[in-house]
């Protein structure tokens, strides 16, 4: 495997060690990276694939990860970490190598509703939500057991007070009507 050096346009250089193109994945899934001028993608809106709607085949495995900042992590830290991470779980475990086949990253808005919100609580810590699509809960499993991945989840784990990994099997999907 080798070492893609990642080019910030402040100058700053650093070795990053997962297969795949930086410009092609870590940044698409994180645009403030590239918003906020940090990181040159090179691509157009076009060749930013990770925009694009997802479809889920019924039957999938839904893992919905909360992961808690600790006080003073930036939230550009924790989407650089983010991106290494999910990079690699898209290159060792997508599709027919692993079973992992598609993900979304969330960052807590603040809004919490108070229509759909049953408890006096109206409050919810800031976090972020790692929404992940699975064949199987085993794949998702073996993901884990990985040394490249453990390594990216370690970094993400430093910056964390708290993360919390539950598992749902599909009941139901639909779509509006066109």
């Amino acid at each position: 495997m080798g070492v893609l050096p990642l080019q910030f346009k402040d100058g700053a250089r650093g070795p990053s060690p997962f297969r795949g193109s930086i410009r092609a994945c870590l940044c698409p899934l994180f645009p403030s990276q590239q918003a906020q001028g940090k990181m040159d993608t090179g691509l157009s809106s076009k060749e930013q694939p990770v925009f694009d709607a997802i479809s889920i085949p019924f039957g999938a495995k839904m893992l919905f990860n909360t992961i808690k900042l600790k006080p003073g992590v930036s939230m550009d830290d924790a989407e650089m970490a983010l991106g290494e991470m999910c990079n690699v779980v898209k290159d060792i475990y997508g599709g027919d190598k692993g079973g992992f086949l598609a993900g979304q990253v969330f960052k807590f808005s603040g809004f919490v509703s108070d229509k759909g919100s049953l408890n006096e609580l109206r409050s919810a810590d800031d976090h972020i939500a790692i929404v992940t699509y699975w064949r199987s809960f085993e794949e998702h499993e073996k993901s884990h057991a990985d040394e490249i991945f453990n390594a990216k989840f370690a970094a993400l784990a430093e910056m964390c007070t708290d993360s919390k990994e539950l598992g749902y099997d599909m009941l139901w999907q639909g779509d509006t009507e066109r």
